[in-house]
């Protein structure tokens, strides 16, 4: 439970919260243990799983309840409110925050078995009660309007809803033999749970500061003048969407919270504000009213799952206002992206001229193209821009944000070699080196800060080996790895196109190659010599963390097929997605396209072994290969987190089916559209969202952090990035970053 308190502070008011954690008896009074917490900030750590041995990459609950589902939302007007436009006004505001922006960031919390909140409130009605407690309430008191609320009849018995008592602005709560405290001088309201006839119950208690004190619980913004022209109101819908959000992640006080609940983060943050018709400020729009509500928590569950002592996972978030959303550029192209700390995600592309960065900041180009690198952070506000580039034409090859928020990025200044460039996670230049001697494909960071780039050497001529190219933290180099040599170790033909790094420190590549050679980099190994089938095969190859080699699987078909991009799952199973023509068998699959001359993207999942599992074609019907002209990529694949699954995404245009089962899920482009496709870990079929324009490609993929699918990509003209909550996104320009809610399951 919490409670919230505030101070006077030089005239700002500050807030102080407490966790409140109460067991129930069945008289239905409620005893409680306070733990004070002050506000630090909204990147403060969270402990997410309750108990020892919690598994990593769970959620800012324990293993608590949590009202899931549509939950009712029932009110209880007490005191008087004749003539007065609040009921109007809160019954406005009920009916319009289920399904809303905001609201929807509660879909980032969910329990052990997976099952969300959800972004759904049903406002099942009203009862009033007159002074029946009379005009001063306890937390007893409060509880006795509950139950007699339901006990009466004005109100149905509902275990999985929440009874919010209004009270009128001559009524106050005091409450001196609780550590609820008193209203305005200790809370603005706070939730608890009761028993009813032997059913625990949700509710919580938010009163009416209009006349006892505006200046302690009414934002000073709109305390003389509100956008709903009734402060008393106004100030309490934001109260009403705090205890809410608690009221069903953390109904009795034991989901997990060791801190502060998640409304708690953000209390009285209220972002971006408009100035409404009466003068008044406002940031949110629901139905037809205008609101000043506190943001919101969205909970981060992935980077990177580390343990406090009681063996609960720890979490960072941050505070926003809505639950996704799209920023588009005007200028640049957007070619790579990955997620970073507390929800804030790193792109990178190219540019020409002069553009304008999201923060104002105009950038001119050195040569005919440069790149930059920008950070946004979780709520789309800007963090910084930076940028880099030669007289020649420079374009990027590869980005990869670590645990830590530094950046790694390759590009190449129009040669045959790329330069490797680290960035700290504010934007400045830890070391930039120029001996990456190779186009690089992708990128990945080690837990102890070593960068990996793999690629093929000389770019796209050869025949030459692929190569592993390390450096340290620091930026020295290490010694290379290379892989599809021939016997002398002067020829070969491989290309390394994608790189990952397991749960257990061992790296995974993926590519294709052309001519016969050895994969193990350590030693020419009989059983790491593969010979193609076709003009170009597949392989995935695994080191050991260790550093030895472990084993390389192939795959092909007479044509032509390539493996692409590589992800690893947490239980370290393996994801690759590429690309062949033809029929191609995969392990125990086989995939097909009508005729030699047509392509498709194939995704394949591998055991940490290397034996494939399953295979399958996405989307099911065939597809013109569609390669981005700089990356020479036909599309991404990323690993969800908890071994959920896989993301998939590439272009397509047409009609395709994107379901690999029975079932059909025909998707409809007329341009050329984007697509993201869930795959479940068995292969079953999740989902598929696809965006489209004039022009989309270039496209990238970062699996969730956050509950959110980051995504970048190039776009011309204006393109319809989808409908999220409450808002449809069409967007002009030329680039694009995205976060958007992901369906769950």
């Amino acid at each position: 439970m919490t409670r919230q308190r505030w101070q006077l502070t030089t005239g700002a008011l500050a807030l102080i919260l407490a966790s409140v954690s109460c067991a129930m008896d069945t008289g239905g009074t409620g005893s409680a243990g306070v733990v004070e917490e002050a506000l630090t900030g909204s990147s403060t750590k969270m402990p997410v799983l309750g108990g020892q041995g919690a598994p990593s990459g769970q959620t800012s609950l324990g293993a608590g309840p949590l009202l899931t589902g549509t939950p009712n939302v029932y009110y209880i007007w007490y005191g008087n409110w004749t003539g007065s436009t609040t009921p109007t006004i809160l019954t406005d505001f009920i009916n319009n925050l289920g399904g809303s922006k905001l609201y929807a960031i509660n879909e980032s919390y969910f329990d052990r078995s997976d099952n969300h909140i959800s972004n759904a409130l049903h406002y099942a009605g009203s009862t009033n009660d007159n002074y029946s407690q009379g005009t001063t309430l306890s937390d007893a008191n409060l509880q006795s309007v509950v139950s007699r609320a339901i006990t009466t009849g004005g109100l149905p018995l509902d275990a999985n809803a929440v009874y919010v008592v209004l009270t009128s602005s001559d009524v106050t709560e005091q409450d001196t033999n609780s550590n609820f405290g008193s209203f305005c001088s200790n809370n603005c309201g706070y939730h608890n749970m009761t028993t009813v006839n032997g059913t625990h119950v949700a509710y919580a208690f938010v009163g009416d500061a209009s006349v006892l004190c505006p200046a302690g619980c009414i934002a000073a913004v709109d305390r003389t003048n509100s956008p709903n022209a009734n402060p008393g109101a106004d100030a309490a819908a934001s109260v009403i969407f705090h205890e809410l959000s608690e009221a069903v992640t953390d109904p009795d006080g034991s989901s997990g919270w060791q801190y502060r609940e998640n409304a708690d983060q953000c209390a009285w943050n209220f972002g971006t504000t408009y100035t409404v018709a009466n003068g008044s400020t406002a940031n949110i729009k629901l139905g037809s009213r205008d609101y000043l509500l506190q943001q919101q928590y969205v909970n981060v569950v992935d980077f990177p799952g580390t343990m406090d002592a009681n063996g609960r996972i720890l979490g960072t978030g941050y505070c926003a206002q809505r639950y996704g959303w799209v920023q588009a550029v005007n200028g640049p192209t957007v070619e790579f992206g990955d997620d970073a700390p507390n929800g804030a995600i790193v792109y990178t592309g190219i540019f020409s001229g002069t553009f304008t960065d999201p923060g104002g900041v105009a950038h001119s180009s050195l040569g005919s193209n440069d790149v930059f690198v920008t950070m946004l952070n979780g709520d789309a506000t800007h963090a910084w821009t930076k940028t880099f580039g030669t007289t020649t034409s420079d374009v990027p090859t590869a980005l990869k944000v670590a645990a830590d928020g530094t950046v790694a990025f390759t590009w190449n200044p129009n040669s045959d070699q790329d330069n490797l460039t680290k960035l700290s996670a504010t934007g400045t230049t830890v070391f930039s080196k120029s001996d990456v001697y190779m186009f690089n494909r992708d990128i990945a960071i080690a837990s102890d800060g070593t960068i990996y780039t793999c690629g093929g050497q000389g770019g796209d001529s050869g025949p030459f080996p692929g190569a592993i190219v390390r450096h340290s933290a620091s930026g020295t180099l290490l010694p290379t790895w290379f892989f599809g040599e021939d016997s002398t170790g002067l020829s070969g033909s491989a290309d390394c196109q994608g790189i990952a790094i397991g749960p257990d420190g061992s790296i995974v590549i993926a590519g294709e190659y052309s001519q016969a050679g050895y994969f193990n980099p350590f030693s020419k190994t009989a059983n790491s010599f593969h010979t193609p089938v076709g003009s170009g095969d597949s392989f995935i190859t695994k080191i050991n963390s260790n550093g030895t080699w472990a084993w390389t699987t192939v795959t092909g078909n007479v044509y032509f097929d390539a493996a692409q991009s590589i992800a690893v799952a947490a239980d370290s199973s393996i994801y690759i997605l590429g690309y062949f023509a033809g029929s191609m068998t995969i392990g125990s699959t086989t995939v097909a396209t009508p005729a030699a001359s047509d392509s498709d993207l194939y995704v394949a999942k591998l055991t940490s072994a290397g034996a494939f599992s399953w295979a399958t074609s996405v989307p099911k019907t065939v597809i013109t290969r569609v390669v981005d002209p700089y990356t020479q990529r036909t599309g991404h694949v990323s690993a969800l987190p908890k071994s959920a699954g896989v993301l998939i995404t590439g272009k397509f245009s047409g009609t395709a089916d994107f379901n690999p089962s029975s079932g059909v899920d025909n998707h409809n482009s007329a341009n050329g559209s984007v697509f993201v496709t869930k795959l479940k870990a068995d292969k079953s079929y999740g989902w598929t969202y696809n965006f489209g324009g004039t022009s989309a490609d270039g496209l990238t993929l970062a699996t969730s952090k956050d509950t959110l699918v980051s995504l970048f990509g190039t776009f011309s003209g204006t393109a319809n990035f989808g409908t999220f909550p409450n808002d449809t996104y069409n967007k002009t320009g030329t680039g694009f970053a995205m976060k958007f809610p992901m369906p769950w399951p």
